[in-house]
């Protein structure tokens, strides 16, 4: 489990023993926006530190459970319009109730009253009521409006928004679909922030697209990724080639299964047999191609995978070394 720490003007996470830095406000000559990191002597003006520490215990009030997800991104995203005096465009693909929505509304109206904010939804129903009531109480807005539209193909503008926030609260059934979809919406310079809540899948997709990315594990079930479009190692619509290290591992297991079964019926071969370790090795392996292979999409690929690793668990319980 993550903390979220303010510490000597630097907002930090971290996690065991390691230490993330998300925002130095020491660092006065990374700010390019209109929000100043110091209060100068005999003035009154907000600062940074005011804006994140208020959200805070915006967050802290709302939902207990969700305010390490909310203050977290809050913060990423502060760390990302300080480099700019200029509005940006900001999609949120899956609003929801708004949760999220209200406070990255609340940071771009504080940063630059022309940035806009685009709240995307696959339907309209009461969470669209109480995304609202929330948005009612944000002051300053930005440009603001809620779209509906299909999850995977909102029909927006191609490479429009400076920053893609996915909210993988939504089960989304589709993650490859939904991440094709966000980058095909995101500017070639832009930033994409994905919130996993236990979304296995759409976290494996996430990391097919992106070998370079920032990583923050809230708990057990829960992330925030980060990457940059210009990062992705496979052009949108692409498939990346994860199909050839699979097919080697499944020759590996068909092979460990073909002379056990030797050694089975002569009792005598030993040679090529791999120990316990070099077996549950493999079936991580195997269970990593499944992953990968469901998040591209490819279901036949994944059953082999799947029923490789399957045979191969069951060869270790047969001989007792499970």
């Amino acid at each position: 489990m993550g903390s979220f720490i303010l510490a000597d003007n630097r907002f930090v996470f971290e996690q065991q023993d390691r230490t993330q830095l998300l925002l130095d406000m020491n660092d006065f000559l990374s700010n390019k926006s209109r929000i100043s990191f110091h209060r100068y002597p005999g003035q009154d003006h907000p600062i940074l530190s005011d804006l994140l520490l208020r959200l805070l215990e915006k967050a802290k009030s709302n939902s207990e459970e969700m305010t390490l997800p909310v203050i977290m991104t809050d913060t990423l995203l502060a760390a990302r319009l300080i480099r700019s005096s200029r509005p940006v465009r900001v999609l949120e693909y899956g609003c929801q109730d708004g949760l999220f929505s209200s406070h990255m509304a609340e940071l771009l109206g504080s940063f630059h009253g022309e940035s806009s904010l685009v709240c995307a939804s696959n339907t309209l129903d009461f969470s669209s009521m109480d995304w609202m009531e929330r948005m009612a109480d944000v002051t300053p807005l930005p440009k603001l409006s809620y779209f509906a539209g299909d999850y995977g193909s909102l029909q927006l503008p191609g490479h429009d928004f400076d920053i893609v926030f996915l909210n993988g609260a939504v089960p989304y059934t589709d993650p490859h679909e939904i991440l094709t979809d966000a980058l095909g919406l995101l500017k070639e310079d832009g930033t994409l922030l994905c919130y996993t809540d236990n979304a296995p899948l759409l976290e494996s997709t996430f990391k097919l697209f992106f070998e370079k990315r920032e990583e923050y594990e809230l708990s057990p079930f829960r992330k925030i990724l980060l990457a940059k479009a210009e990062d992705r190692i496979w052009e949108t619509g692409q498939a990346p080639d994860f199909a050839g290290p699979a097919r080697q591992h499944l020759g590996q297991a068909k092979t460990i299964l073909k002379n056990s079964l030797k050694k089975d019926k002569t009792d005598g071969l030993t040679e090529n047999l791999p120990n316990q370790d070099e077996i549950d090795g493999l079936i991580k392996l195997l269970s990593e191609d499944c992953r990968l292979a469901a998040a591209a999409g490819n279901t036949a690929l994944k059953q082999e995978l799947l029923g490789q690793k399957e045979r191969l668990v069951s060869y270790l319980v047969q001989k007792g070394l499970v």
